[in-house]
C-alpha cells in the first residue's frame, strides 16, 4: 500500500475544549509544529514519492494563522494539494471570511473542512450556511463540512458560489455505540462502521 497522503495536526491547541475531541485538543494544550519541523516532513514525504496531499490540522489550525499561510505556501510549492481542517471559529460573516481565506488561497490552498455543528459553534441556525463555506466557494476551493449532525446543504445559486463544491460533508453519527461513517464527497451509498481500535 502506498501512502498518498499526510495530516499534520499543526498544533493540539484549539478554541474550543469537545468531550467527543478524538485528539484532546483544548485552549489549555501547547506546542506548534515549528517551519523547520514542517520542512523536515515536507522532504520525508516528497523522498517517498507517492505522497501527493498535505493536510494542516488541530486542535485549531487558524490559531497559529502566520504558520499556517507558509506551511500551505510551502506545500503547494512542492507541487502538494493542500487542505486545511477548521472548526471556522474566525468565519464571523461572508466578507470577514474571504479576508481569512485569501492570504491561504494565493499561498496554494487547494481544499478547506470546517467542523460545523451543535458542537462545533452553529450559531448560525440550523438552515444557514457556514460563512467560511460561502467564502471558499466563492474563491472556488474544494470545501465540505466535517459534522455529527446532518450538515446543511447550500442552495445559492449566486454568482461565484459553487454548491457542488461546498455541499460535500462526512458525519460521525456517535448517538449509538457502533455508529456509522457516511462519507458524501465520495459516494451516497458510502457506508462503513467504526471499529475500536486495538492497543
Amino acid at each position: 500500500m502506498k501512502l498518498t497522503g499526510l495530516h499534520v495536526l499543526l498544533t493540539y491547541k484549539c478554541t474550543y475544549e469537545c468531550d467527543h475531541c478524538f485528539v484532546w485538543g483544548s485552549p489549555q494544550q501547547a506546542g506548534v509544529f515549528t517551519l523547520a519541523q514542517l520542512e523536515d516532513a515536507f522532504q520525508q514525504a516528497a523522498s517517498l514519492g507517492s505522497v501527493d496531499t498535505f493536510y494542516f490540522e488541530g486542535g485549531e489550525t487558524f490559531i497559529y494563522y502566520p504558520i499556517l499561510i507558509k506551511a500551505v505556501e510551502r506545500a503547494h510549492s512542492l507541487g502538494f494539494t493542500t487542505g486545511i481542517v477548521t472548526n471556522g471559529y474566525w468565519a464571523n460573516n461572508v466578507t470577514d471570511s474571504m479576508a481569512w481565506l485569501r492570504p491561504l488561497v494565493e499561498a496554494g490552498l487547494d481544499k478547506i473542512e470546517i467542523s460545523y455543528d451543535q458542537y462545533h459553534g452553529d450559531a448560525h441556525g440550523a438552515n444557514a450556511a457556514h460563512p467560511g463555506l460561502l467564502a471558499a466557494g466563492r474563491y472556488g476551493l474544494t470545501a465540505s463540512t466535517i459534522s455529527i449532525d446532518p450538515p446543511v446543504r447550500l442552495a445559492s445559486r449566486s454568482p461565484g458560489i459553487h454548491p457542488r463544491r461546498t455541499t460535500g460533508w462526512r458525519r460521525c453519527d456517535v448517538s449509538r455505540p457502533g455508529g456509522r461513517v457516511i462519507d458524501r464527497r465520495l459516494a451516497p451509498a458510502t457506508v462503513g462502521h467504526i471499529q475500536p481500535l486495538s492497543l
